[in-house]
């Protein structure tokens, strides 16, 4: 959508731009779910895997500069895959166990 669009035309550190027009509302209650029921809600069509992806980048952001944990953010190769996760599912396709996850 938009926010990869952005992202993939951006000059400057994508990842800034991309957590700028992540919407927070839904992120805590994705996030309090664990991987296999996620996985379930984005196989059920509850959730998409970017809305998913777009929670993790914004818990990330929360989070990270305390933590430290993540050196290199790969935003737009995460929601690529995520993409293809929910075209896979919009295909009628299985994308896995812990897909959207």
């Amino acid at each position: 959508g938009t926010e990869i669009r952005q992202i993939r035309d951006s000059e400057e550190d994508p990842s800034k731009e991309f957590l700028a027009n992540i919407s927070g509302d839904n992120d805590e209650r994705i996030m309090e779910k664990g991987a296999a029921e996620i996985a379930v809600l984005v196989k059920s069509r509850q959730v998409s895997a970017v809305e998913v992806t777009q929670s993790a980048f914004s818990r990330l952001q929360a989070i990270n500069g305390k933590l430290n944990a993540v050196v290199i953010e790969t935003p737009e190769d995460a929601l690529r895959s995520a993409e293809l996760v929910d075209q896979a599912i919009d295909r009628g396709k299985d994308p896995g166990e812990l897909a959207g996850s």
